[in-house]
């Protein structure tokens, strides 16, 4: 089905006239519903965003994940993983092996948090790390979340995964994410095999 936003703003004031709350809110945020889509579609270096929760292949090795920069989109899916639930901007920052470990930055939006982990068949496997992240139960509402592990693929220039997220409060993981990356490398090896 073609996007049709005048015909999907049209409804949306209409709801919002009809007083739905969901309409009202849809109606605050700044950009429409596949916004981030739209921005790395048209970027060199990034691909579309899926539609729906793509395979990974753990595959990386410290070879493929240099220390450096690294900026790209995080999409987070409803569990059948058929349905986009939010995309954001994404950054990961890797300072390199630490004391046999594995260091860095990530970035979900506005969000940042130190990590230490060690990558092994990979999966960069976080030994300490956490994100506060929109609560899926309370609307508007909070939740922290460990980081759990992230299958990292490099395919062409790009890393590509999933980051699984804990809840220990409430003792269950995160929704499936799915992100891909573009990296701008100092040259030494993130981490060990």
């Amino acid at each position: 089905m073609a996007k049709d936003s005048a015909a999907a703003l049209f409804c949306l004031q209409r709801a919002a006239r009809m007083h739905c709350p969901e309409a009202s809110e849809e109606l605050m945020r700044p950009h429409e519903e596949m916004y981030m889509h739209d921005v790395y579609a048209n970027a060199p270096g990034y691909s579309y965003t899926p539609d729906s929760l793509p395979d990974v292949r753990p595959s990386a090795v410290a070879v493929d994940l240099p220390a450096g920069d690294y900026r790209g989109f995080i999409v987070t899916y409803d569990w059948s993983g058929k349905y986009i639930l939010d995309e954001r901007p994404f950054a990961m920052t890797l300072n390199g092996v630490t004391g046999g470990g594995l260091s860095g930055m990530l970035t979900v939006g506005d969000e940042s948090a130190k990590f230490c982990g060690t990558l092994s068949r990979g999966r960069l496997v976080f030994t300490e790390g956490g994100l506060t992240m929109p609560d899926r139960y309370v609307r508007g509402g909070k939740q922290y979340y460990y980081f759990g592990d992230m299958a990292l693929e490099a395919c062409g220039g790009k890393v590509r995964g999933r980051l699984s997220l804990k809840s220990r409060s409430r003792k269950e993981p995160g929704n499936p994410m799915y992100f891909e990356l573009v990296g701008n490398a100092s040259g030494t090896s993130a981490g060990t095999e």
